[in-house]
């Protein structure tokens, strides 16, 4: 009986720890922002990952470059080619949305901003996907994941952390647009066990919705660049 209990006690402590980090967290942040608009996102969002790559090598035996997601489990050429094929689709549909709702934005950062354009598809997935890699996939998946058994159950988990930490840009689409891409890089991540994969799907995805046009609902700094209405 005491060891039920303790199981249990243990959960909870987990699941008030996965609170923090994935929600409250967030939240303070995102109060942090509406006093100090040039808030540091990506040199926050390195801050919060450090002492979990550090977690993940010395308590998982992860090697430094799989945890900021080079190498590891090898990518098969099948596999690599279904996650793009399975982009085709996903970003006619992101162009037809968005078209839909602000056709002026469509490929205007681009337009506009051509060499800017070109720094954030190299610098998006350095900055921006390696962290969360660690934060939203390894860490998740080592620390919280046995606190779901139903795998449905986790990947709608994994996804509405990952979306929530979103939050932060205050508008819906952003957690809309997130939740979705985060059902689908966790759900690369857990079969495949490929971070590498999980992140280049991630990068893939970031950088067609900057080069589309949604740029404005999910980084402050390109929006004013691009001057987006609304």
């Amino acid at each position: 009986m005491s060891t039920g209990n303790e199981t249990k006690k243990a959960s909870t402590w987990l699941f008030a720890e996965m609170a923090a980090l994935y929600f409250a967290l967030p939240a303070m942040l995102t109060l942090a922002r509406l006093r100090i608009r040039s808030f540091p996102v990506i040199p926050a969002l390195w801050l919060a990952t450090l002492p979990l790559a550090a977690w993940l090598v010395r308590q998982r035996g992860f090697a430094l470059l799989a945890v900021l997601g080079v190498g590891g489990a090898a990518i098969t050429e099948r596999r690599l080619a279904a996650t793009l094929l399975r982009a085709v689709p996903a970003a006619v549909a992101m162009v037809a949305l968005l078209h839909h709702i602000h056709p002026e934005w469509l490929f205007s950062f681009v337009s506009t901003h051509p060499k800017f354009w070109l720094v954030v598809m190299f610098a998006y997935p350095v900055l921006s996907v390696a962290p969360q890699g660690v934060i939203y996939r390894a860490f998740f998946r080592e620390r919280y994941a046995a606190l779901f058994p139903n795998q449905t159950v986790r990947t709608l988990a994994a996804a509405a952390c990952f979306s929530f930490c979103h939050v932060f840009f205050l508008n819906p689409w952003a957690l809309l647009l997130t939740f979705v891409g985060g059902i689908m890089f966790w759900r690369t991540y857990e079969k495949t066990g490929s971070l590498l994969l999980a992140n280049l799907e991630h990068a893939l995805y970031g950088d067609l919705v900057f080069t589309i046009g949604y740029g404005a609902f999910l980084y402050h700094g390109t929006m004013a660049l691009v001057n987006a209405p609304g």
